[in-house]
């Protein structure tokens, strides 16, 4: 039984003069249940199915082995990187971390296997956030035990969502754990100069979701993109240059009570998402999508992209064939507006829904009834100007706006 993290052949690949004592570390046999090598994927150890799993897993063989390859990579490939320049412990080491806080029991559990992630932590109360649950179950042994294995860990998903959740521990529970970030296991990039087209001088008052609104990208590309730069995605200081991602066409603002599932089928048939999409495309969402909003709120913003980046949507339909439908538009011939309307200046009535502005309505909640995209709703609504931060201001009440233009609305 076990695995090989990498084998003979992968080595071979690199194309780098590995010395043998280092490809033979490389190519140990880790003596784990096969399910371990799904920990070099790094996220959050998710729950056992059953106690045999969980038995197999966490057999103290493998956590041996696991150490014994770690140990041997790191002495006899000192100095060495893979072709990406990526540390070759990497892989070993998302496993290990993972394990460690995968295989945490509970000594004071009164369930039969005694293990944090088989009986004890499903049968927690399922919340949105750390402040929302009980006090008892933030508290417990299993929920802190293993965001501070995760934190010793530089090799685990700790981050600063989990900082934050640890620093709700130490002040809720009076605990005394770490919770500093490890140092980067990556070595700083070069120094590529960003695009001009992408990028942007910030002005008071920004934040990720403002940005990502305006430019149609995600909030967390953003964050992730600059994080030298923004160490808080609420409030971005002014006047510095952001590299901005590519956009993604259409996004979506994380509501409190959405699951992945949730904002999947609800936009079914408008962006034609499929079961998946959410974590697909934004890979900062865990396994299990619980740190949809926690995560959104605490560090990386709410705004989202259903679509991946560079499926950017046209203003000029005439270059688009008509059987490759555009997310944001409307898939109908024009409709009427409805009766006495008052229809804003400017506004194209080539549109296959209207919207009709109410008290306290802002041009984000508007687009989000389409769905559809800022710019989009800014092109069909020119008297709204083209700033998002500007356009709430100019929406007149009672004063009905294109909501989803036809797909070739600016083609006749």
């Amino acid at each position: 039984t076990g695995f090989q993290i990498f084998r003979e052949q992968e080595v071979d690949s690199m194309n780098i003069p590995y010395p043998q004592t280092c490809r033979t570390a490389l190519t140990q046999t880790v003596e784990c249940d096969d399910y371990v090598e799904g920990y070099a994927i790094m996220g959050y150890p998710g729950s056992f199915d059953n106690k045999s799993l969980a038995d197999s897993v966490c057999d103290p063989i493998c956590d041996k082995s696991l150490k014994s390859w770690f140990d041997n990579v790191q002495e006899n490939c000192a100095g060495f990187t893979d072709e990406d320049n990526i540390p070759l412990t990497l892989l070993g080491g998302h496993m290990w971390a993972s394990l460690n806080a995968t295989c945490l029991k509970d000594p004071n559990s009164p369930n039969l296997s005694g293990y944090c992630n088989l009986d004890t932590i499903d049968g927690f109360y399922r919340a949105a956030t750390i402040q929302d649950m009980p006090v008892n179950e933030v508290c417990s042994f299993c929920f802190m035990g293993i965001r501070s294995i995760m934190q010793s860990s530089a090799y685990s998903a700790y981050d600063k969502v989990y900082q934050a959740e640890l620093d709700y521990i130490n002040t809720k529970c009076r605990k005394v754990y770490h919770t500093d970030t490890k140092p980067s296991l990556f070595s700083p990039p070069l120094d590529t100069p960003c695009p001009a087209e992408q990028a942007y001088v910030t002005k008071q008052g920004h934040s990720c979701d403002s940005i990502a609104l305006q430019h149609s990208v995600s909030s967390a590309a953003i964050f992730m993109g600059n994080n030298l730069i923004i160490a808080n995605c609420s409030s971005i200081p002014s006047t510095v240059t952001l590299c901005l991602p590519s956009p993604c066409g259409s996004t979506y603002i994380v509501q409190q009570n959405d699951t992945c599932t949730s904002i999947e089928r609800s936009h079914l048939h408008t962006l034609n998402t499929t079961s998946g999409d959410v974590r697909k495309y934004n890979p900062w969402v865990d396994q299990a999508c619980m740190s949809l909003w926690n995560a959104s709120d605490i560090a990386y913003g709410h705004v989202i992209c259903p679509y991946p980046q560079n499926r950017q949507h046209s203003s000029n339909a005439s270059t688009v064939a008509q059987n490759n439908k555009q997310i944001g538009y409307a898939y109908t011939l024009p409709v009427a507006p409805p009766t006495n309307a008052t229809i804003a200046k400017g506004t194209t009535d080539r549109c296959g829904a209207w919207y009709t502005a109410v008290q306290d309505d802002t041009c984000v909640a508007i687009t989000l009834r389409g769905p559809t995209t800022i710019d989009i709703f800014f092109s069909v609504n020119p008297s709204l100007g083209t700033d998002a931060f500007q356009c709430d201001g100019k929406l007149v009440v009672g004063t009905t706006y294109c909501l989803l233009p036809v797909y070739n609305w600016d083609y006749y």
